[in-house]
C-alpha cells in the first residue's frame, strides 16, 4: 500500500526541525532570537495577584510582553517560565527594565550580570535553574512592551 504524506506536512516537520546556527555559542543564539522578527505575544498579570500567570516559554523565540500599568503610570507584570534542563541560563530584554526570577516558593534565584553578548540587549542577566517553572517578575518599565529572550547556557 502506497502512502502519501502531505507536502505541507513534510515542509513544516523540516522547518521545526532545522534549527541551526552552525556552531554559534549560547548567547550568540540568544542575541539572534532577540533581535529576530519571530517572536510570540504573552499579556503578563499584574505582580502579586491571584491570576494564573501566562507562560513565556517557547524555545528560540523572544517573548513580546505587555506589561499592565501600574497606579504609579509605569508598568510591571509576571510571567511564568518552564525551565526543561537543569543549568546556567541567560535572560536578555530589548529594554532596560527590572528583572526577577522566583522559585515556586516565591524565592528569589540569585542573578548576575552577563557581559554584553550583543547591541541589542539592553538587560543581560545568567540564572541558574533547575527544572522548574518559575514567576519571572518585569518592571517597573516605562513602556508597556518588553522583549525577552530566555536562552540556555
Amino acid at each position: 500500500m502506497n502512502k502519501r504524506v502531505p507536502l505541507f506536512l513534510f515542509t513544516a516537520a523540516v522547518a521545526c526541525d532545522s534549527h541551526d546556527h552552525a556552531g554559534a555559542t549560547p548567547a550568540a543564539e540568544a542575541c539572534e532570537h532577540l533581535a529576530a522578527a519571530a517572536s510570540h505575544a504573552v499579556t503578563a498579570v499584574a505582580p502579586g495577584g491571584t491570576a494564573a500567570l501566562p507562560d513565556m516559554t517557547k524555545p528560540h523565540v523572544r517573548a513580546d510582553v505587555t506589561l499592565p500599568a501600574d497606579a504609579s503610570g509605569t508598568f510591571a507584570g509576571e510571567v511564568k517560565f518552564l525551565s526543561a534542563a537543569k543549568g546556567s541560563y541567560l535572560l536578555l530584554t530589548n529594554v532596560d527594565v527590572a528583572i526577577q526570577v522566583a522559585d515556586s516558593a516565591g524565592k528569589a534565584v540569585d542573578q548576575v550580570a552577563a557581559p554584553d553578548p550583543c547591541s541589542g540587549a539592553a538587560v543581560r542577566k545568567v540564572v541558574a535553574l533547575d527544572v522548574a517553572t518559575y514567576k519571572i517578575r518585569i518592571g517597573p518599565a516605562k513602556q508597556a512592551k518588553v522583549g525577552l529572550m530566555i536562552e540556555k547556557l
